[in-house]
C-alpha cells in the first residue's frame, strides 16, 4: 500500500509511467490518458490507460485509491482536511462515472494510513470551512485542548462522502494504523521539517504478451 524509495528498484513498479501531481490540497482532479511532460497541480487522478502508475503522497492526510470490479480503470486521491471540506472524493466519484461511464455501485475503494481522530486536532475554521459546504459534522468531536478546537476523523468523514456517492459501505476498507502514533510511518504532524512523505499507488497492469 505504501513505500518510499521502491520505483526504482522494484522491477514491476519500474515498469510502469509514473504519475506525480504537485498536491495543493484542492479539489482539482486529472484525467491522466497518457504520460505527462510536466506535473500538473491537483489532488486526484483517475485513469483508464494502462501502465500509468498514480501516485499520492502523504504525511498524515488521507490517501484513497479506487477501481472497479471490472479493472478497467483506477483512481487515487490526496484527501486533508481542505479536500474533504471541498467534496475532493465525492468529485472524484462522479467524475469517473461521468467520464469513464463506471458506476459507483462497482466501485471499490481503499483508505490508507492516515492521522487518527485522537490525534487529529483542528481549529475552528476546518468546523467552519465543513458548515459553509453543508457537509455533515458528525466526523467532528470536542477537543481536548480548548473549547473551540475539535478532533476529526478523516477516514470517518470521507467513508460518509463515498457512500452518499453511492459506492456500497462493503466496498469501502481502510488500512494501516494512525501515523501519528506508529513510528515507523511518516507524521507531519509529529516530526514537522523533519518529515519525509510516505507513496500510495496504484494502476492498471500492462498486457503481457
Amino acid at each position: 500500500m505504501w513505500e518510499k524509495g521502491c520505483f526504482d528498484t522494484d522491477p514491476e513498479l519500474s515498469a510502469y509511467d509514473r504519475i506525480i501531481l504537485r498536491q495543493v490540497h484542492s479539489d482539482i482532479i486529472h484525467e491522466i490518458k497518457s504520460p505527462l511532460s510536466n506535473r500538473r497541480e491537483g489532488d486526484a487522478l483517475m485513469t483508464a490507460g494502462k501502465g500509468l502508475l498514480l501516485i499520492i503522497k502523504t504525511a498524515d492526510c488521507l490517501p484513497i485509491l479506487l477501481t472497479d470490479a471490472a479493472n478497467t480503470m483506477v483512481a487515487a486521491a490526496h484527501c486533508g482536511w481542505r479536500g474533504t471540506a471541498r467534496s475532493l472524493i465525492t468529485k472524484l466519484v462522479h467524475r469517473i462515472k461521468n467520464d469513464l461511464s463506471v458506476p459507483a455501485s462497482s466501485l471499490t475503494a481503499v483508505m490508507g494510513p492516515c492521522i487518527g481522530s485522537d490525534c487529529y486536532e483542528v481549529g475552528p475554521e476546518v468546523h467552519q470551512a465543513f458548515l459553509n459546504t453543508g457537509l455533515s459534522l458528525h466526523s467532528f468531536h470536542p477537543g481536548p485542548s480548548a473549547a473551540d478546537k475539535f478532533l476529526l476523523d478523516l477516514k470517518a468523514a470521507n467513508r460518509h462522502q463515498m457512500e452518499e456517492a453511492g459506492i456500497p459501505p462493503s466496498r469501502i476498507f481502510s488500512l494501516g494504523p494512525c501515523t501519528h502514533c506508529e513510528p515507523a510511518m511518516i507524521s507531519f504532524r509529529r516530526d514537522r521539517a523533519e518529515c519525509g512523505r510516505m507513496f500510495s499507488f496504484i494502476g492498471l497492469q500492462k498486457k503481457r504478451l
